[in-house]
């Protein structure tokens, strides 16, 4: 299987993302965007145009 290297990345944060959320608790009052989806969705692609 050919996995991209942003794939991977992405694997290895969604793991450390859904252990600090657990930790921290901060999804407990969210209503339809969780942290990942919004890790996701909003900042990476921020970071990625800024990199450019």
């Amino acid at each position: 299987m050919n996995i991209t290297f942003l794939a991977q990345i992405l694997q290895t944060l969604a793991g450390f993302i859904k252990k600090l959320v657990s930790v921290h608790q901060t999804d407990n009052h969210e209503k339809g965007i969780d942290s990942w989806i919004h890790l996701v969705m909003n900042r990476i692609p921020c970071l990625i145009m800024t990199a450019v």
